[in-house]
């Protein structure tokens, strides 16, 4: 089995870096894999292959980093499918998050209302450039809510998971805690603007 993620190449200020980046890995994994393409293909045997996208939160519309990893994923998918693949195309939009919710604070309107008129723009814009994904991913489904609390429980289980006070400094633009280093002034450094 191949899984390919188009990752979060595009996330803080650097993209153009990091869309440069991502063309070059796109075409030495290209490279590599069109001699292993190659065998299999006279071979006769058939790779599962899946793909996905990030999960963008849906506290915006779509932009130009979105849509450079979207064509790329699609790209990806429509080659492998030529060349006789069985492949599983997943892409989709994140509905959760402190992101999510402070746009819908600062619009008036209910989580759930701002999330569903982002869905709608999400899709036109999958449909605006031909992507053509097999499953388009909502972690507002229910389905994904039974999927979560099954493995959530498992790492519960295991004592993966246990309940303890932590402390530390919380950058919403990067979602994540920050250690001394990556603060400047009392902010992350990645976004000083935000508290």
């Amino acid at each position: 089995h191949c899984q390919y993620n188009v990752g979060r190449f595009f996330h803080r200020e650097r993209w153009i870096g990091k869309l440069t980046y991502l063309f070059f890995i796109f075409i030495y994994n290209y490279q590599k894999y069109s001699v292993y393409l190659y065998l299999t293909k006279n071979l006769k045997l058939q790779q599962e292959i899946f793909i996905t996208t990030t999960l963008p939160y849906v506290n915006s519309v779509p932009h130009i980093g979105h849509l450079f990893e979207f064509i790329l994923a699609d790209s990806l998918s429509k080659y492998f499918k030529n060349n006789g693949d069985n492949v599983f195309f997943n892409t989709g939009i994140d509905e959760h998050g402190t992101k999510v919710y402070n746009k819908s604070i600062e619009l008036g309107i209910t989580i759930q209302e701002h999330i569903s008129n982002l869905n709608d723009i999400w899709v036109d814009f999958c449909q605006k450039f031909k992507i053509e994904y097999d499953n388009f991913y909502r972690t507002s489904d229910p389905l994904h809510h039974e999927k979560v609390k099954v493995i959530w429980n498992r790492f519960v289980d295991r004592g993966d998971i246990y309940k303890k006070n932590y402390k530390g400094k919380y950058c919403v633009g990067c979602e994540s805690f920050k250690v001394d280093k990556e603060i400047h002034k009392k902010r992350c450094k990645e976004h000083p603007n935000l508290d």
